[in-house]
């Protein structure tokens, strides 16, 4: 019901009774070839952009004009930072909206929430006044521990960055961003903090008494599991697998049992646990392969394997 409330407020002309009978009209005539359907397509496009933006949760102007001059006072910016192909500068990204904000006179909501958070970011450089009318606040600092912690990881050899279907897993890259986000004084995100927290237990090896220091650094305790250590040799029996089964297209989705273990290896190697969901989808594909795994029918007792279906 909200959906369609918001819907029928915001696009009134797509969802209106008269249009959807006029393009029924339309399309009758495409059907017939008296109307070119490319020819429709693109008058019908060019009005869907013109109510999409008219559609879009635009910022109050007086309260986008009140934000920009609270950053014109800011004098020192901080440096570009650059992740991966992108460059992030606050100044010419508040450049930016505000020549948009001059020539349309109107700027997004998101956009506003923006220049909200470059305001709160440059606080100390904004008058009380405004900070008392805008209602800034001044962002969490980093957490102590979390500098802490990237500094134990300054001198470990990462692993190599690894490939897992279409996405890139590089520790490093990581660590380096997480670092460059504390420097900047941003405070890391919970789920963040606990990623950092994986990597360096996956590299604890490395580092010198971090047995004894670990408990100092607040890290995330590790969710218990019920699978009782199996994961890891269940990961390690499809080490044997030598032919897997050709990927298989269901719908708009492809099913691909090597892509899949190799994305559940990796998140076992990051943060030494899958889900119970996860372990029992691995089962499966275990059960999957069982001609190529040595000596499975005593393991299909020992981990509670289902009966295989196909032979592979």
């Amino acid at each position: 019901m909200r959906v369609n409330e918001f819907l029928v407020g915001a696009l009134d002309s797509l969802f209106n009774v008269k249009f959807t009978a006029e393009m029924e009209e339309k399309l009758d005539k495409v059907e017939e070839g008296s109307v070119e359907w490319t020819d429709m397509m693109k008058t019908f496009y060019n009005q869907f952009l013109e109510w999409l933006e008219g559609a879009k949760d635009m910022a109050d102007p007086d309260s986008t004009k009140e934000i920009l001059a609270a950053l014109e006072q800011v004098e020192e910016w901080a440096e570009p930072v650059k992740r991966g192909r992108r460059t992030y500068d606050d100044s010419e990204t508040v450049k930016s909206v505000r020549e948009k904000f001059e020539e349309d006179g109107q700027i997004t909501q998101r956009q506003y929430q923006m220049l909200f958070n470059l305001a709160c970011k440059y606080i100390e450089q904004i008058g009380d006044e405004q900070v008392t009318g805008l209602k800034l606040e001044k962002p969490e600092a980093p957490r102590t521990e979390s500098h802490r912690k990237l500094e134990l990881l300054e001198h470990v050899e990462f692993a190599p960055s690894r490939k897992i279907g279409k996405r890139t897993y590089d520790d490093k890259k990581f660590c380096d961003s997480l670092r460059q986000q504390v420097q900047n004084g941003r405070r890391l995100s919970d789920r963040q903090s606990a990623a950092l927290d994986a990597v360096l237990t996956k590299y604890s090896e490395q580092i010198e008494d971090f047995d004894t220091i670990k408990e100092s650094l607040n890290m995330v305790a590790k969710p218990e599991t019920t699978d009782s250590g199996q994961t890891g040799e269940l990961l390690g029996l499809l080490k044997n697998v030598q032919t897997w089964n050709p990927p298989v297209k269901r719908g708009n989705r492809e099913f691909n049992d090597q892509s899949f273990y190799e994305s559940l290896s990796g998140q076992f190697d990051s943060k030494g646990t899958l889900s119970d969901k996860q372990v029992a989808a691995l089962k499966k594909i275990v059960a999957r392969y069982a001609v190529q795994i040595p000596d499975y029918d005593n393991l299909h007792d020992q981990y509670g394997l289902p009966e295989p279906k196909a032979k592979k």
